[in-house]
């Protein structure tokens, strides 16, 4: 639990050097804060979908950059808690290779559903979508190097 906890909080580390964009603000229209508690339903995925896959994400967000920040190598496995639309996991996918595991954890069924769509239809069979609990991501309990929250 530890070596997690570490992990964890180096991949933070990592992050934070990655985030913010280089302008130091998120483009026009993007509003990331948040109140504390999540009021909102996650279960019109295609709502989210035009949120979480923006066009302009990868533009400001620089997804290809995160895999090598946080330290993923080929044959790792990591789990995405949060994985939404599944929109990190194809570069997750990238970095870990065939022999790696993409664990993407959410709690919102669709959204799992349409990850599993997703990870088919952009041929990334080391993604395992997990339908999560809110106090419990359902990981396997041994064989996860890295947790990105």
């Amino acid at each position: 639990m530890r070596r997690r906890l570490a992990v964890l909080l180096a991949s933070l580390a990592v992050w934070a050097q990655v985030w913010p964009p280089v302008s130091g603000e998120p483009p026009a229209g993007h509003d990331h804060r948040h109140k504390p508690k999540v009021d909102h339903p996650f279960d019109d995925v295609e709502k989210w979908v035009a949120v979480f896959d923006a066009a302009d994400r990868d533009a400001w967000q620089k997804p290809a950059e995160i895999p090598a920040a946080i330290g993923l190598k080929e044959g790792m496995a990591v789990a995405d808690i949060g994985a939404g639309t599944g929109y990190l996991e194809r570069f997750f996918a990238a970095a870990v290779g065939p022999a790696g595991k993409v664990y993407a954890a959410d709690i919102e069924p669709k959204m799992v559903a349409y990850m599993t769509e997703r990870a088919v239809r952009e041929g990334t069979p080391q993604v395992a979508p997990i339908l999560s609990l809110p106090d419990d991501p359902r990981l396997p309990d041994a064989g996860v190097d890295i947790v990105f929250i």
